[in-house]
């Protein structure tokens, strides 16, 4: 509540004392006397410092992709390649299964291997060999980009007859 212009003087080192302190609708605080309103803003948060090169893509990821004319469920796990060459450092199990939306689709599994630019942040898969194999299915292969801000890696199935895939980090 704002009653109009209020000029006090203090002597220096004083300040006026303030009754009660409420939080207004964008959480900064508001300072509340009977002739003024005072908004105080909040300390910045540090926000982490993370480079590309600093994070890795190891681990689980969860999401889905499309091929075949219909979504599929997911789940990709990503190591690095224990004998580095100059075609591939990292390795990866992709693992299929039906989507809530695409029911009758089979459970499979294949082993990848590829590359990961960690300063462009480029993920390179080739699948390279059968798990497990549902009958008439064949192994596909992927080119996406790691989103750290996000924690994603989103990109396309480069296989003829697929598309795009979305996976996060689990």
């Amino acid at each position: 509540m704002f009653f109009g212009p209020a000029i006090e003087s203090y002597p220096p080192g004083a300040l006026p004392l303030i009754p009660e302190q409420v939080p207004d609708d964008d959480g900064y605080m508001l300072s509340l006397t009977q002739c003024q309103s005072v908004r105080t803003i909040p300390a910045p948060v540090p926000m982490p410092t993370f480079t590309r090169e600093t994070l890795t893509i190891d681990g689980t990821w969860e999401g889905t992709y499309y091929c075949g004319g219909g979504i599929i469920g997911l789940t990709l796990v990503i190591s690095p390649l224990n004998t580095p060459d100059s075609e591939s450092n990292v390795q990866a199990v992709f693992s299929f299964y039906a989507h809530p939306d695409n029911p009758k689709v089979l459970s499979g599994s294949f082993r990848m291997k590829g590359i990961y630019d960690a300063s462009s942040g480029q993920l390179i898969l080739e699948g390279t060999e059968w798990l497990s194999r549902p009958d008439q299915y064949a192994v596909v292969d992927l080119s996406g980009v790691f989103v750290p801000s996000e924690n994603t890696i989103t990109g396309q199935i480069t296989t003829p007859g697929c598309g795009v895939f979305t996976i996060a980090r689990k």
